[in-house]
């Protein structure tokens, strides 16, 4: 329960979930929120490059400020320790008389 909110409110809000929620609901819930937890790192940072400032996550996500600080942090971390991906191309020009030919292959 946050701080400030009315104890009923939180009592009906319990009992309404209580009365509507299956066993099947409350697994998918949970499973969703494993992900949740799991992305929280990389949906933290790109809230963050997008501008939106720790404080302001933190009051949308629910956690603190200072976790969310920890959440940037770790997927910079991940970000910078991740292997970079390697590309190969070829890149073909149609000549005039309608012939392809093979103009430049490489790797990037």
């Amino acid at each position: 329960m946050r701080p400030g909110t009315d104890p009923q409110q939180y009592d009906d809000l319990v009992k309404g979930i209580a009365d509507t929620f299956t066993l099947s609901d409350v697994g998918i819930m949970r499973g969703a929120w494993t992900a949740i937890t799991e992305a929280m790192p990389q949906i933290a940072y790109v809230a963050r490059r997008d501008g939106k400032s720790p404080d302001e996550i933190a009051q949308a996500t629910g956690y603190t400020s200072s976790r969310i600080a920890q959440f940037i942090r770790q997927e910079k971390q991940r970000a910078a320790a991740a292997p970079l991906t390697q590309y190969t191309f070829r890149v073909d020009v149609m000549d005039a008389d309608g012939e392809w030919t093979n103009r430049e292959v490489g790797e990037e």
